[in-house]
This record gives C-alpha cells, structure tokens and sequence, in this order.
C-alpha cells in the first residue's frame, strides 16, 4: 500500500465524492450528536420547516430494526430449520442495522486510533499524511444524512403540525438551517409565524 500523500486533485475528488464540501458548523452538530450531545435546530428542507433535536443515527437504526423485527414475526419457520437456527436467523434480521451501525463505529474508533498514532496526539497535515489515512479521514467526516428526533414539520398551506418521533433528512435537500436556542432551564421556543401589528404612527 501506498504511504505516499493524496495529490491535491485526488484530495478534492474524494472530498466532493463524499460529501465532505458539506456545511462545516452543521457537520459539527452532527459528530456532536454521535457522541450524545444533541442540539435542537431549524431545518428548511424543499420548502417545509423542520425542527427537531439533531441525534445519533442509532435512533434510526432502532426504528428500521423495529419494523424489520415486527416483519420477521410475521413470518414461520422453514420447515428445513431448526428452532435455534430459526431463532439466530430471526436476531440477524431483526438487528441488520443496529449490527451494521457498530460495524461503522469500529471502523471510526480505529480510525481516530489510527491517526492518534500517525500525528502523535497533533492533529495531521491532510497534504502530507498517507493516501489511505487521507481518504478514510475524509469518509469519516462525510453525513449524507441527519437523524433528528421529537420532530415538528410545518408544510406549506398546511395549518396544522405533524409530529414525528424520528426523521431523517438528506443533508443535500437541507435549503437553509438555524440553531434553536434553549434557556437557563433547558427549555426552547421558537414562534414559527408571527403577524406583525401595522405601526399606528
């Protein structure tokens, strides 16, 4: 393998290819939230607003799996199983995306040990540190997709809110996004539409 640097044409074709050219400040919420601290935002996606708490994509990964177990008890026993193969089978669809998420969060920790051992505890020069390292660098930091969680969406004509326990929103698809701030108790509000009084003078 290769330890010579990415050339800065290889450098920027990985970045676009992986999404690395994306919003830096809503990427740090993002790696914020897979460490469990969460922030509450605005999101305008194709003309809707959406607000909710930015979180791990674990939340996701439990939904889909919930649905995937819910499938799974749907269905029998083939007759060419036994009733401990059937059961491991079961687990293994049950749990496909919550086994695929750690399998990503190993790859991250070996990683960030990785470039621990590269750059000495410093943070690396991307310029000078080796290909492969460079490119997983630049994988790791890629969210094509944002989990939020106890969700509200306000659609265009539509008075009402739909409430929604978990959604995932394609960063690509994010027109605009904003920090929703909380007070000194932990409380946030944030007045969707307001109608300004005329002024008398």
């Amino acid at each position: 393998m290769s330890e010579d640097p990415l050339a800065p044409a290889d450098q920027d074709l990985a970045a676009l290819g992986s999404y690395a050219v994306q919003d830096g400040f809503l990427l740090d919420l993002i790696m914020l939230a897979d460490s469990g601290i969460s922030t509450s935002v605005g999101l305008l996606v194709n003309g809707m607003i959406v607000l909710g708490a930015v979180s791990p994509p674990s939340l996701a990964a439990g939904e889909v799996d919930a649905e995937r177990r819910r499938i799974v008890g749907l269905s029998e026993r083939p007759e060419e199983m036994s009733d401990d193969e059937w059961e491991s089978a079961r687990e293994r669809f049950a749990e496909a995306n919550r086994r695929a998420l750690d399998r990503t969060e190993d790859a991250r920790n070996r990683l960030e040990r990785d470039v621990e051992l590269y750059g000495g505890g410093e943070p690396i020069d991307e310029a000078l540190a080796p290909a492969m390292l460079t490119r997983r660098l630049i994988g790791h930091r890629a969210r094509p997709f944002l989990t939020l969680c106890d969700v509200q969406l306000v659609a265009p004509g539509n008075p009402g809110i739909a409430r929604i326990a978990v959604l995932r929103v394609a960063v690509s698809q994010i027109g605009a996004w904003w920090v929703i701030r909380h007070d000194e108790t932990g409380r946030a509000s944030f007045p969707l539409f307001q109608v300004e009084e005329p002024d008398a003078g």
